[in-house]
């Protein structure tokens, strides 16, 4: 047994061993122990490995929440501790980034109220605002980025479907006569979103008519159907004359090969025209980025009726002297 003086000894000398607070410089070799300015205290990590990147915080004294190293035993008595950030911040090659950038975060430590630095192996990453001194505002969300500001407004813009009209006359369409395509001119207003200091603008065109004219490039094989016409530019627009002879040939228009017949429409006893109109919005942005967006085509389909002219002769005789 060991006597009062002795006790008393050895109590004295593991006091002596025991530092109130150790501030740690530097990543650990592993060990679990920091020795700065000839001092050593002990201090543990959660499961991962001593001083390895993203490894979780343990105080050397006190709990999980990082009270201060403290000879008292009383451990009301600790101040209270909180995650601040480094000051300065590491290198962006320091381990304790654990990969990430100071765009995303930064390195924090925890530090008591009365600002002693508890012994703590491992600084670690913060995201943005997830660590910031207590009473602090919070830090400022990045700015939004422009391309989705302009999928905002492309949203917004209500895209027409295309207003078809055939020419020179609808109702006299036949086969090996140039018919007339064209669709009505609308203009679409641009829209503006604006969110955090960017501002983007869309404006949009339309830039193409794609026709489907309907029948096939042979009537006995009605699944193979003939090519489309597309049209760009300022023949979108054109109107077929009022007159015309059938030999002009019409800025964005089309020769029909075959008639409309019911048994070769389904009973229909015309072609089903369709056009699909490709509208591209362009955005622009006041911080200097821009692109285009190509909207879904927009359809719209009317039915022709397609016949044929025909030409008879008519003998008129010869002319004879009085």
């Amino acid at each position: 047994m060991l006597r009062p003086a002795s006790v008393a000894g050895l109590w004295l000398a593991l006091t002596l061993l025991l530092p109130s607070t150790v501030a740690l410089a530097d990543p650990p070799a592993g060990n679990g122990v920091s020795c700065p300015d000839g001092g050593c205290g002990v201090g543990a990590v959660a499961p991962g490995g001593a001083g390895s990147p993203g490894a979780t915080p343990i105080a050397a004294h006190g709990t999980a929440t990082a009270t201060p190293s403290s000879n008292s035993t009383d451990a009301d008595s600790a101040p209270a501790c909180t995650e601040q950030p480094m000051n300065p911040q590491p290198e962006a090659s320091s381990p304790w980034w654990n990969g990430h950038t100071a765009a995303e975060g930064q390195v924090v430590r925890w530090v008591c109220s009365d600002g002693s630095t508890p012994v703590v192996l491992v600084p670690h990453f913060a995201a943005s605002g997830a660590a910031a001194a207590p009473g602090a505002p919070p830090a400022p969300p990045p700015p939004p980025d422009p391309a989705v500001l302009a999928q905002q407004a492309y949203q917004q813009i209500p895209i027409p479907k295309p207003e078809i009209h055939f020419g020179p006359h609808p109702d006299l369409v036949a086969v090996n006569i140039p018919v007339w395509l064209w669709v009505s001119k609308v203009q679409v207003a641009p829209v503006t979103v604006a969110a955090g200091g960017v501002s983007v603008t869309a404006t949009p065109a339309l830039t193409s008519v794609s026709w489907s004219m309907g029948e096939p490039v042979d009537p006995n094989n009605p699944s193979v159907p003939a090519p489309a016409v597309v049209c760009a530019g300022d023949a979108m627009y054109t109107p077929a004359p009022t007159d015309v002879a059938p030999t002009v040939v019409p800025g964005c228009g089309y020769s029909y090969q075959w008639r409309s017949l019911k048994a070769r429409t389904g009973g229909l006893g015309s072609w089903a025209v369709s056009a699909s109109a490709t509208w591209v919005i362009t955005w622009t942005s006041n911080v200097g980025q821009g692109g285009t967006i190509t909207a879904p085509p927009a359809n719209s389909v009317a039915n022709l009726q397609v016949g044929e002219w025909q030409t008879i002769g008519v003998y008129a005789g010869s002319e004879s002297g009085g």
